[in-house]
C-alpha cells in the first residue's frame, strides 16, 4: 500500500490503525504487517477476535 510505503514503516515500528476491522482498515493492516509493524487497531469490543485472527493488537473501542 502507497500509505505504508510513503511514511517507511520499518521492522519494528507500531502503526496505529482507526478502525481497523472496518473497510479501510482491513486493507491498511496487511501492508504494514509484511512491513514487520506492530499493529495496534481499534474496533468495537466484537470485533477483537477478529483483529487478533489478523495480527493486530487490539485497543477496543466503547460502546454507548
Amino acid at each position: 500500500m502507497a500509505a505504508v510505503r510513503a511514511v517507511h514503516v520499518q521492522p519494528g515500528d507500531t502503526v496505529a490503525v482507526s478502525g481497523a476491522s472496518g473497510g479501510v482498515g482491513t486493507v491498511a493492516v496487511p501492508p504494514a504487517r509484511r512491513a514487520g509493524a506492530r499493529v495496534l487497531g481499534t474496533a468495537s469490543p466484537s470485533r477483537a477476535a477478529w483483529l487478533q485472527a489478523h495480527g493486530v493488537n487490539p485497543c477496543p473501542t466503547a460502546t454507548p
